[in-house]
């Protein structure tokens, strides 16, 4: 397990600059120190090679400290923030759109979202349709029955502002206490989203029944087909509707669509079993709707041409049925190849890798 001052240090390391700092301030950590001198420079020699570009292997020593393996494909932080990433998304496209939740029923069939019950967008409410609707009309839709609901930020990461909306026929509560809608908006902001809480799989509710967890894909498209990348399994912790707050707990999934025996928390430390509910994560066997999930991810991708690199958040219903929650065009893929245990992109690394050259030698945008 890493040690806590050095497991705060990696979760925020950006850049080069960050990452000298924590390594001369935490030398004496087994997960900062260097691998054989020999690994460090195949690393160097690996990338300026396939790339074109002149890296630190100091996280390639992270990686092979934290894993046990030693593989130069593995994707270090700064290569992939400061040039594969935007080399295969637009950044002028995707920070409009795929950056607000809003936008995503536009782009994708709304049988494969959770059903939306209205949206704030620019201070301005609307219903499932994008109509104009009163801030009335949006309370009379908030109230209208007494499904449970959840009301986040259409524009944010790390699950922050999520709240559980339940209706007990006198008023709305907000994670337990009474709002209105105007109230709601003074949390949230001009541009939010309500929809119905999805009811998910029993098999997942084992494992944890309070949060929804999801499943996190990656797919790529590289050189005119679609590619299935490493994943994982999230699901939440201490009593809160989503899985991806700083108590979460991620676990490795296999090309089978099977968990890992051990997941990992954000501080990276081990667990074998859900600490509130004692069941294995390993136990939930085959994830429900793998290969539909899958599938449903690659066939969507491949309909928006402007990204060619996407990391999807879905669940699973109650009939079985997958669910996009969200998806994210830029994401952090360290969590991903420490808790799989692989480089991001496998096999197909130099192919990718060539492939981002190519366009950054053509300066193609």
């Amino acid at each position: 397990m890493l040690p806590e001052v050095v497991q705060n240090r990696l979760r925020n390391i950006r850049t080069e600059r960050e990452l000298n700092k924590a390594k001369s301030k935490f030398n004496d950590s087994v997960y900062l120190k260097k691998r054989s001198s020999g690994f460090g420079k195949a690393v160097e020699e690996y990338w300026l090679h396939h790339l074109g570009v002149r890296i630190n292997p100091a996280w390639h020593h992270i990686y092979a400290n934290f894993t046990g393996f030693e593989d130069v494909k593995y994707v270090s932080i700064e290569p992939w923030f400061d040039v594969i990433h935007d080399e295969l998304n637009q950044p002028i496209f995707y920070y409009p759109t795929f950056g607000d939740k809003n936008f995503t029923d536009i782009i994708f069939d709304r049988s494969y979202l959770p059903k939306t019950v209205f949206k704030r967008i620019r201070g301005s409410y609307y219903d499932e349709e994008n109509r104009p609707i009163s801030e009335k009309d949006a309370f009379n839709r908030y109230s209208a029955d007494d499904e449970d609901k959840v009301a986040k930020p259409s524009m944010s990461s790390q699950g922050d502002r999520v709240f559980l909306v339940k209706n007990n026929g006198k008023e709305l509560n907000v994670n337990g206490e009474a709002k209105t809608v105007q109230q709601l908006s003074e949390l949230l902001g001009d541009n939010f989203i309500v929809q119905y809480r999805v009811k998910q799989h029993d098999e997942l509710d084992k494992i944890y029944p309070h949060s929804l967890n999801t499943f996190r894909v990656n797919t790529l498209r590289l050189n005119g087909k679609m590619v299935d990348l490493i994943s994982v399994m999230k699901f939440g912790s201490s009593g809160k509707i989503n899985d991806n707050h700083k108590d979460a707990y991620y676990c490795g999934v296999n090309k089978k669509g099977e968990l890992s025996q051990t997941a990992f928390t954000r501080m990276y430390e081990p667990v074998l079993v859900h600490p509130e509910t004692g069941v294995s994560f390993h136990s939930l066997g085959k994830i429900p709707a793998y290969e539909r999930i899958r599938t449903l991810c690659s066939t969507l991708h491949s309909k928006i041409p402007h990204l060619d690199y996407a990391s999807w958040d879905v669940a699973v219903n109650k009939d079985g049925n997958p669910i996009i929650i969200e998806v994210n065009s830029k994401t952090n893929i360290n969590f991903t190849q420490m808790f799989c245990e692989k480089p991001f992109f496998e096999e197909y690394t130099e192919e990718l890798l060539a492939f981002v050259k190519e366009r950054r030698e053509r300066k193609i945008r």
